[in-house]
Parts: structure tokens; sequence; C-alpha cells
């Protein structure tokens, strides 16, 4: 799999160690660090439609190179610029972290949605549905927390 990461605050460093990690574990990957286009680093840039679509022109050529792109940054919010089909687990919240080709065709995906579920559920034994949850910061991370929580059946947050 070759992937790479689309981002206005790029984590080269941690996914070159995620690649060492993943050939570690037998699991055949290339990460490949792509730099943005100045232009597509501003959130404003976005504000203009024929801006949207010089960006969706660069994601098609991007896309030919890559299976899979870890998406970062503001981008992780503009699901409707990347993508207009998503999974019903991205309908509510629409912010993703990824996109995956299946079968020649890109999805997006919140890999930190199913991991977060995945964690809680193998490392916890015993949960209070009822108790509080404290989320501190309101950034698409902590959305994507918020979701995964309330999938799992909690109903009670303070967000900070």
């Amino acid at each position: 799999m070759k992937w790479t990461e689309l981002s206005n605050d790029p984590q080269t460093k941690r996914f070159e160690a995620l690649c060492k990690e993943l050939t570690l574990s037998k699991f055949e990957n290339n990460f490949v660090s792509v730099d943005l286009p100045s232009e597509f680093l501003s959130e404003e840039f976005f504000e203009n439609e024929s801006n949207c679509d010089l960006f969706r022109i660069y994601l098609k050529e991007v896309k030919n190179d890559f299976d899979q792109l870890r998406i970062g940054g503001f981008f992780s919010e503009k699901i409707d610029l990347i993508s207009n089909e998503y999974p019903a687990d991205l309908m509510q919240t629409k912010i993703f972290d990824s996109l995956v080709k299946t079968e020649g065709r890109w999805w997006p995906r919140s890999q930190l949605f199913h991991a977060f579920i995945h964690m809680l559920t193998s490392e916890i034994k015993k949960v209070d549905f009822s108790s509080p949850i404290l989320i501190v910061g309101a950034n698409s991370d902590s959305k994507t927390i918020i979701s995964a929580l309330i999938k799992m059946g909690f109903s009670r947050f303070n967000v900070t």
C-alpha cells in the first residue's frame, strides 16, 4: 500500500515512524511525503468555488499515485470539498481523516473513530455509560471522539 498525507499541518515524522512500525509488523506499505502547493495551505483560499475546483483537480492527480490518503489539518472538516459520497458512519459529523481506495473507488474514512472504539472496548472491561465524559477541545478530533462515544452508548458530555 502506497500512502501519503494531505494537510496544512503535516505530521511527516509521525507517519514515517508509523510506516516503519507497520513494515516491522509485516504490513507492506510505503509512505511518501507530498508537499501541498502553498495556495492550498490557507483555509480562506477555499472560500472561492473556482479555487475549490483547482484543489479537486490536484486531488484527482494525487489519487493516481496512491492507494490511501491521510487527511489532516482543516481538510478533515471539508468532506464536501473532497468527496460527494461518504459512508453512513460519517453522515452526522462529516469529519474524516483518510481517503481509502476500495475496489477502484475512493471513500472517506475516520480511522480515529474506529481505532478509538476498538481501543476502548478492548481495554475497558466495565463501563458506566451513565457517567459524564469530559472532552477537552472542540476540534475535529474531539467531535470524532464524541461521535464514537455516542455510538458506544454514552450520552452526557462536558466540552471545554
